[in-house]
């Protein structure tokens, strides 16, 4: 089964990032062929050198780098959502594939399941 998670939240405003790691992680135990999408404010997730605010929400960010520990390999960023936040590649915390509209259409086409958060 094929699976994607898209992540649109920034980081802290809510507790979307916990749930979009926590739902990747159980989906990979699965062995699901699982695949995760940074978009829109979402790409903030990725952002190193980052702190959250005391008191509001756990910082689980880091932790999105460990994604490769749990075979999730196909871990993708919007190349607009990057530009238009004013984020380069190499400013992230991992590697990823950077991706247009036309390959992020085509990459919810294959899915069985598609997850936002």
């Amino acid at each position: 089964m094929k699976v994607l998670y898209i992540i649109a939240q920034s980081p802290y405003a809510t507790v979307a990032g916990l749930e979009a790691l926590d739902a990747t992680m159980i989906g990979a135990s699965f062995d699901a062929e699982v695949s995760v999408l940074f978009l829109h404010d979402g790409v903030y997730q990725l952002r190193s050198k980052q702190q959250g605010q005391v008191g509001r929400f756990k910082q689980v960010t880091k932790t999105f780098a460990a994604l490769p520990d749990f075979d999730v390999e196909n871990v993708c960023v919007h190349q607009a959502s990057l530009f238009a936040r004013g984020l380069k590649e190499d400013s992230l915390l991992m590697p990823v594939k950077v991706i247009n509209d036309g390959q992020i259409a085509a990459m919810i086409a294959e899915q069985d399941r598609v997850f936002t958060f």
